[in-house]
């Protein structure tokens, strides 16, 4: 008797584990963000994740997916290839069903054999390198690859501006973006008859190394390019223009308010190249500027705007697949003309992004457009 009542009660308990699992299992369907949280290039990271946080909240007051609502786990991957790994494979024994990151080129390469060996979609609201381009994995972007605005900048600061003599500063810390930006960037410059003058390199992993960057830039040019976060590009710029009259060049890393926040009057007037166009005016725009700002205090940079859309179109291949990981890849790719802030987003077959990009300035503390780029061009 008493041996049947043991076995009655460990059933009954088992049964119990299996119902309040399958319950947790249904209470949240968990993401992960992963991106760079502290330390001095943490704007993008932040940004990012603040993003992400008020699309789940939106999605979540809507009754989130398959009546699941979603719960963000974020994690700092520190800006190293260590520590982006640990990040992914931490969230991923917690259960995640899909990361979002990492914010930039070279901790999303860094990363993403940890994605793939476990199976688990890495989608980076902001990696833009073109070595990530083409291929079938598990890596997905909502950005668009930097071979179109890294050479229509470098037509724009030849045909536009008129300028024949540029150099240039990249950081070689995130190598797998600054590298591949500049050598497009110098490539379609000469080809135009410009003249890249010299070309310099900093780790932004070593304090204050871009200071003697900027004591050994001469006046030997009309230009430079900074490939660097927004607040190196500001300091850089403070520094170069505290004593020469040259135009300064920045990439689409850049395009965050520490860049006005951090480079004051010395920015006014730096030209750059943005991915996405979420500078129109439209309701949708600026109910999410609105929105963002009283959520957290401050305008949203390009990373905030990028964030919010990864979640959303993660958010629709998550309907189709019922919430589950299952199929989720397959239905990432099906994704086609879906409207963002930005506009329609596509993804294609290699989960690479298709969306706009223009030309912009920085005008009274202010990054507005100034000209569209169009795709094709050489």
């Amino acid at each position: 008797m008493q041996k049947k009542l043991i076995i009655f009660l460990f059933i009954l308990i088992t049964v119990l584990i299996i119902v309040l699992l399958n319950a947790y299992k249904k209470t949240d369907i968990l993401i992960g963000f992963s991106g760079q949280l502290t330390g001095v290039n943490s704007d993008l990271g932040v940004q990012g994740r603040n993003g992400v946080i008020l699309a789940a909240e939106e999605i979540n007051s809507r009754g989130g997916i398959a009546n699941r609502k979603i719960r963000i786990i974020p994690k700092d991957d520190g800006n190293t290839p260590e520590k982006a790994r640990k990040a992914d494979m931490e969230l991923i024994d917690s259960g995640v069903t899909a990361i979002i990151g990492h914010v930039t080129s070279s901790q999303t390469i860094a990363a993403l054999p940890v994605a793939e060996k476990t199976k688990t979609v890495l989608l980076s609201p902001t990696a833009s390198t073109p070595e990530l381009s083409g291929k079938k994995d598990m890596f997905f972007r909502v950005q668009a690859s930097l071979n179109l605005p890294s050479k229509a900048l470098a037509r724009f600061a030849f045909s536009k501006l008129g300028l024949e003599t540029i150099s240039t500063i990249r950081d070689t810390n995130n190598n797998n973006y600054t590298d591949p930006y500049n050598n497009n960037f110098t490539e379609v410059f000469r080809k135009k008859g410009g003249k890249i003058v010299s070309e310099h390199i900093f780790s932004s992993e070593v304090p204050n190394s871009w200071l003697n960057t900027c004591k050994t830039l001469k006046n030997e040019s009309e230009g430079v390019l900074i490939i660097a976060s927004a607040r190196i590009t500001a300091l850089l710029t403070q520094c170069i223009k505290k004593d020469k009259n040259i135009q300064v060049l920045t990439s689409n890393w850049a395009a965050t308010p520490s860049l006005i926040l951090h480079g004051g009057k010395a920015v006014e007037g730096i030209y750059l190249a943005k991915i996405g166009n979420s500078d129109n005016p439209g309701q949708k725009n600026k109910a999410f500027l609105k929105k963002y700002k009283d959520r957290f205090g401050s305008s949203p940079s390009f990373a905030a705007i990028q964030g919010y859309i990864a979640l959303n179109v993660l958010a629709k291949a998550l309907k189709k697949t019922g919430g589950n990981k299952t199929g989720l890849p397959e239905a990432l790719t099906k994704i086609k003309d879906f409207n963002t802030l930005h506009g329609k987003i596509s993804i294609d077959q290699f989960g690479d992004a298709v969306l706009p990009a223009n030309i912009s300035t920085v005008r009274n503390r202010k990054i507005i457009k100034v000209s569209d780029i169009k795709s094709g061009k050489k």
